[in-house]
């Protein structure tokens, strides 16, 4: 029943969530905190054994391909993000924090979601 409940509430928050980005005039970062980060907090409140591994990964995954996705599309001309929250500070001279904070944030959610809902956990 909890994980009915959970769920229901992971659908219907991006509504609100995006309510709270219009009313507020929400930048990305902000904006990544409402959908992902308040996301990522409720799931792991359920699921709190596998915070710790999944954030280890979701870090080591995140970091790098954020970094050569991002370079790579910032240099090609694919996408350009004209202000970040760290001013005028961007790793390597292109890619911004706030899309490194957003992939980090991405991949943990979408595991700590297969984890909680999906993932069948075997005891041996």
């Amino acid at each position: 029943m909890k994980k009915k409940i959970l769920l229901s509430l992971l659908v219907l928050w991006p509504i609100a969530a995006s309510v709270i980005s219009f009313a507020i005039k929400a930048d990305f970062f902000v904006s990544t905190i409402l959908f992902l980060g308040l996301s990522s907090i409720l799931l792991s409140v359920f699921n709190k054994s596998s915070i710790g591994k999944l954030l280890i990964f979701s870090l080591v995954f995140g970091i790098p391909v954020a970094c050569v996705v991002d370079y790579i599309m910032e240099a090609a001309g694919g996408w350009y993000v004209p202000y970040s929250i760290f001013d005028s500070f961007r790793l390597f001279g292109l890619v911004t924090v706030d899309l490194v904070i957003w992939a980090v944030l991405e991949t943990y959610f979408i595991l700590m979601f297969y984890e909680t809902f999906l993932e069948k956990h075997h005891k041996k």
